[in-house]
């Protein structure tokens, strides 16, 4: 009796060491441009990944409620998984080793996967200092419809810091990703972090009360108001007080927070979009108009899925329906005036473009039918991001990358500009590279090299480039390089 009682009970344990076993195998999480033991430099991550099983194939149906759990030192926050079994994750780590575990389970169906992270801070590296720009006489508050009001969400002070905070470290964790698919490493700027790993804002008040600085607004001297940002920024004790790096190559993102929707005027009156990175300090400024939209915090993960759409008689109306699209226009527009003052120029894809509604899928994969976005199965190809010359330019830039240095400024052929520090530079037998003042501005396609004058294409930009033995040219087509931007000459190593 008692061989029996053992026997059937090593039976039912190995039955359910082979159940388990089974229940293990049945799906696999696959990660994507990211292994375990890798070394990153910001707290706040986007890992993409997809999940793939033995028997069930995609495309499941959009309308299932399927999640992956990721869980790290103080977090745990689940994310959804579209209909191609693909998922974007956002993890959050403090400074040294991290693992995060990855969580699949759904009906028969289930995964999981430990990554390791070690976060370790560049100090070296010149920070970006976010902040919000404000009036004499600021109220520090920013539009917001009733609706939102009634669900518990704030438009004071203390609120747009924290949707500033969280803008920052999601922008830094897109471009971390972004750099490394296209082959950089996991590179990105440097935010000031106090001791929660968020980023500082800084509040500078202009000496303009608000009525004057609409006044400036209203008679359309939108550089003049730049200028007075600037000045701000000279007189401000975050640009007094700065002892260890370069005042004059300091970078600032600004959010303006006396934008407001004026309802005759039917848009958003202070609203600025602008950025350069030719005018010191650097400053890339967007107003609060879309703050309404962004999450106090990275995990509040219903922000990016929430399709409501606003009402426009208290809103404005910036090619944003839904609340969904007014955060990732938002954040996008804002990152895209901060790639101005990473002296980034306009181009005809990804942040650095004029087409906002790329920017609705920064962080999300998952998709549902509605009024405004059709059932479509989104892969990264439609989402937005620093692409191409912007990402190589960002990997290079001094800000970002202070250990490569622009080794192409000694290249084999050398065009130069005489009266400034401007270079045409050939890297290889199909690159050429412009370098403004140490910086990486564009990335050209060779073309041509005939009687010494050399042709040279922009694809992201579309513009060619002619150099000869005195100026250089540039034009839309190839026959038509006749605008002469500056005069120089070829010039040896």
């Amino acid at each position: 009796m008692i061989f029996k009682v053992i026997s059937f009970k090593l039976i039912l344990l190995l039955f359910i060491i082979k159940f388990d076993r089974v229940k293990a195998q049945t799906c696999k999480i696959e990660l994507i441009d990211i292994k375990t033991k890798t070394k990153v430099c910001n707290p706040l991550n986007l890992i993409r990944g997809k999940i793939t099983c033995n028997k069930l194939k995609p495309p499941y149906s959009n309308n299932l409620s399927r999640n992956i759990t990721a869980k790290g030192l103080d977090f745990q926050q689940s994310w959804p998984i579209n209909s191609l079994n693909e998922f974007k994750a956002i993890v959050k780590l403090k400074k040294g080793i991290n693992k995060i575990s990855f969580t699949y389970v759904y009906k028969n169906e289930n995964a999981k996967l430990v990554l390791e992270l070690n976060y370790e801070e560049n100090l070296d590296l010149d920070p970006l200092r976010l902040g919000i720009f404000a009036s004499k006489d600021s109220s520090f508050t920013f539009d917001m419809d009733k609706e939102s009001k009634s669900l518990g969400d704030k438009n004071n002070l203390d609120s747009a810091i924290k949707r500033i905070q969280t803008a920052g470290l999601l922008a830094q964790a897109l471009t971390s990703d972004n750099l490394n698919h296209h082959g950089y490493g996991r590179k990105t700027f440097r935010l000031e972090l106090d001791k929660n790993y968020l980023p500082k804002i800084h509040v500078l008040k202009s000496e303009l009360t608000r009525k004057q600085l609409i006044d400036l607004y209203l008679n359309d001297k939108a550089f003049e108001f730049f200028d007075h940002i600037h000045d701000t920024i000279r007189k401000s004790t975050v640009y007094k007080n700065e002892t260890k790096y370069d005042k004059n190559r300091m970078v600032f993102g600004l959010i303006i927070i006396d934008a407001f929707y004026d309802k005759q005027l039917d848009k958003a009156v202070l609203h600025h979009a602008l950025g350069n990175g030719f005018i010191e300090p650097r400053l890339g400024v967007f107003g609060s108009h879309l703050l309404h939209a962004w999450p106090e915090s990275w995990n509040q993960v219903n922000r990016f899925f929430d399709e409501r759409n606003l009402d426009f008689s208290q809103l404005t109306n910036d090619d944003s329906p839904t609340k969904m699209k007014a955060l990732n226009t938002g954040i996008g527009a804002f990152m895209h005036e901060i790639g101005h003052a990473y002296t980034l120029d306009h181009s005809g894809l990804g942040i650095m473009s004029r087409d906002w509604s790329l920017n609705k899928f920064f962080f999300s994969v998952y998709k549902k039918e509605s009024k405004y976005y059709p059932v479509k199965h989104y892969t990264d190809e439609d989402n937005t991001g620093w692409k191409n010359t912007d990402a190589e330019i960002l990997s290079n830039h001094e800000h970002i990358n202070n250990s490569l240095g622009l080794s192409s400024i000694v290249g084999n052929s050398k065009w130069k500009a005489s009266d400034s520090e401007h270079y045409f530079v050939k890297l290889n037998e199909k690159t050429w590279h412009e370098i403004i003042d140490g910086i990486l501005k564009f990335k050209f396609d060779f073309v041509s090299d005939i009687n010494q004058v050399v042709i040279l294409y922009a694809a992201d930009r579309k513009f060619y480039i002619s150099l000869d033995s005195q100026n250089a040219k540039f034009g839309s087509t190839k026959n038509d390089i006749n605008a002469v931007f500056k005069t120089g000459t070829w010039v040896k190593n």
